[in-house]
């Protein structure tokens, strides 16, 4: 009986992710990359003493990578340490404004109130309302198999479709 074989091009997150699920359930994986090192775009570039992102800042759902490390039978804290900041990022715009990302929604809002000129009530109904969906749709699009067949069999699936009508589908917020 032969082995199966997966051919994975790219060694960004996505592709070191599908390639330790893949190596776990016993697949062969061969893992291509054209760049000199894995990562992606969670990469580095050093100028000097500088050091520069050349993807994203922000680190969200650490509990994935955590998964990742407990489904490889591994402590993530023996690979991988990190600590939730209470200010996340700093922007910077073109005509000088600047701005301060928060971790903490309640910060979060009075910033955004401060910065943007925006009602503060309105950001915390918007946060309210973007953990909503959130909170429905994780469960079937990141948190399950997405074939027709697993789908229809989760219950989260249905009570899912139950609740769409709070989603603007067909209009903004």
């Amino acid at each position: 009986m032969s082995k199966l074989k997966a051919v994975v091009i790219g060694s960004g997150i996505a592709g070191i992710a599908s390639s330790i699920r893949m190596a776990l359930q016993g697949i062969q994986v061969e893992v291509f990359e054209k760049n000199e090192n894995p990562g992606g775009k969670l990469n580095e570039k050093w100028i000097g003493k500088y050091r520069f992102d050349l993807g994203p800042s922000l680190f969200t759902l650490p509990q994935n990578v955590d998964d990742l490390f407990i489904l490889a039978g591994e402590n993530p804290s023996h690979h991988f340490q990190y600590t939730k900041l209470q200010r996340v990022c700093n922007y910077f715009f073109a005509d000088g404004k600047t701005f301060t990302a928060h971790s903490n929604a309640e910060d979060m809002a009075d910033a955004m109130a401060d910065a943007f000129d925006v009602n503060r009530d309105d950001v915390i109904r918007f946060f309210n309302y973007s953990k909503n969906v959130y909170d429905l749709t994780t469960p079937v699009f990141l948190k399950s198999e997405l074939t027709a067949n697993a789908l229809w069999k989760k219950k989260d699936t249905y009570k899912a479709i139950g609740r769409l009508y709070q989603l603007p589908i067909s209009g903004t917020l």
